[in-house]
């Protein structure tokens, strides 16, 4: 193995954890599938793992190094030496404050299309009416106009109102 200096990305997300830690408490997002990183088995195969960090844990190994980190964590009560490029961390976010950093170009790819995916879901129900369909509301028809009832036109309330939010009734003269 060859060595080599870290790059400017990797000294400054170790500068960005360093001054998270600073603070208190860190939660990382590792790629665990990125070459170089090693953790306990059952996490090996995951899109995406949450690593907890603080100086505060008394941990035996806890090594911010110019090309990864190093830390002795806890799984299911068993020590486990994990070790994670810089470049594999995706994702610092503080506990203690609003402190954070997002690095998109460490996200796996397959996480990065399932994020797409679900903020397309969600543009396309922001898109949709409170009912589902989408455009053509009451009132977008010519003639279509939304008419108070008059008192005693009205039918009895049914014993259970129906499931869902209440609607508007469209009432044509």
């Amino acid at each position: 193995m060859t060595a080599r200096f870290p790059t400017a990305t990797e000294r400054e997300r170790r500068a960005r954890l360093i001054e998270l830690l600073d603070e208190g408490k860190v939660l990382i997002q590792v790629a665990p599938r990125h070459p170089g990183v090693d953790l306990p088995a059952h996490l090996r195969d995951e899109l995406a793992v949450g690593l907890a960090l603080s100086r505060r844990f008394g941990l035996p190994v806890l090594e911010l190094g110019p090309l990864e980190v190093r830390a002795s964590l806890s799984f299911h009560g068993e020590r486990y030496l994990c070790v994670v490029p810089w470049m594999a961390v995706f994702s610092m976010r503080s506990f203690v404050s609003a402190g954070q950093a997002f690095y998109p170009e460490s996200v796996p790819p397959e996480l990065m299309a399932g994020l797409a995916l679900a903020q397309a879901e969600r543009d396309e129900e922001a898109a949709e009416g409170p009912d589902g369909e989408l455009g053509d509301e009451a009132g977008d028809e010519p003639g279509d106009e939304i008419v108070a009832a008059e008192p005693g036109d009205e039918e009895p309330p049914p014993e259970d109102p129906p499931p869902g939010p209440p609607r508007l009734r469209l009432v044509k003269p």
